[in-house]
């Protein structure tokens, strides 16, 4: 059987471990976000691409197992309903300078959990898209935090519980009691991260 035929379910039932799977799962959506990015460039953002509001997504553009889908459909119908993973916000993405940087190695199974890891404490080390106040008591956060908000939550309890081991130790130490937080969030800049 091609690989480009082979099904999620597949996987699993050939015995390919979830963290593989989810690996090729980010690199595909990734490897995906630039080829999209190439078919239309030059432009200034990918929310450029197509008239309608979230175009880009929305474009059957991601072949897998046999299958045709958008970033969207991959992005949340496959990878956030199957892995219930937070930490792959920080690991896909979307070409915009707000968004987490892409990762100049592929993702692998065998170290996904450390690569994870370090994307989520790189992005959050990102002071103009994540910090804390010290003097307000407000934990600024990312848009994606908004966007994806349940995923945070649901695991930790609040937003500010879920960033918090990610921070880095200056902040850690004095954010204190998570729930005693406040949150703001940041303004997304959707121009193109483009690397000179």
């Amino acid at each position: 059987m091609p690989w480009h035929t082979v099904t999620i379910h597949d996987m699993t039932r050939f015995g390919i471990r979830e963290a593989d799977r989810l690996a090729l799962l980010i690199n595909l959506y990734n490897a995906q976000t630039l080829r999209l990015i190439i078919n239309y460039y030059p432009l200034k953002s990918i929310r450029e691409i197509g008239t309608l509001p979230g175009a880009a997504w929305r474009e059957m553009i991601v072949r897998q197992g046999g299958l045709i889908m958008t970033l969207n459909h991959l992005q949340n119908k496959v990878i956030r309903v199957e892995y219930h993973e937070p930490r792959i916000h920080f690991a896909l993405v979307c070409a915009a300078v707000g968004c987490p940087p892409l990762r100049g190695e592929p993702y692998v199974g065998a170290r996904l959990d450390a690569q994870l890891d370090e994307q989520t404490r790189a992005f959050l080390t990102e002071s103009g898209k994540n910090r804390f106040d010290v003097a307000t008591g407000t934990l600024h956060l990312s848009p994606i935090f908004k966007w994806y908000d349940e995923d945070f939550i649901k695991p930790a309890g609040s937003l500010a519980a879920y960033v918090k081991p990610f921070l880095p130790e200056a902040q850690r130490v004095t954010l204190g009691e998570p729930a005693k937080v406040k949150v703001k969030f940041t303004d997304y800049d959707w121009a193109l991260n483009a690397q000179k």
